[in-house]
């Protein structure tokens, strides 16, 4: 009997560690789709829509988080929220015309932005 309970024990864990897996790495999944795109370049509109859809994905994944793993999701919403916003904001720098080197400034400021704006989301919403 103690060999099953460490088995269902040892199977939750790893059922833990997949959902927080799947939670980090699918909010930046339409950044990888519009940036991979058959487009060169992106237009406002999808800079936009993948903000919207990657920020509505980090707030659903901290809350599957929260609610199934019994931890909160701040530190997910930091790390999805800081890529994201990176991602969007040098995006935006490039939509604007600056070079590659300098898009890194929006980038940061995206970030810091991004990231600011979902824990506060996450505090008021999903807490």
């Amino acid at each position: 009997m103690p060999d099953s309970d460490q088995r269902t024990s040892l199977s939750r864990q790893f059922s833990e560690y997949v959902l927080i897996i799947i939670a980090l790495y699918i909010p930046l999944a339409p950044y990888w789709f519009f940036k991979t795109g058959p487009r060169v370049g992106l237009t406002f509109i999808q800079i936009c829509l993948t903000l919207v859809s990657g920020s509505v994905l980090i707030l659903g994944g901290a809350y599957a988080v929260k609610r199934y793993v019994n931890t909160g999701g701040k530190t997910l919403v930091a790390i999805d929220g800081f890529t994201l916003g990176f991602g969007v904001g040098s995006l935006l720098g490039k939509w604007s015309g600056l070079s590659d080197s300098n898009a890194v400034f929006p980038g940061l400021a995206g970030a810091l932005v991004i990231t600011l704006g979902l824990l506060h989301l996450y505090e008021r919403f999903v807490q």
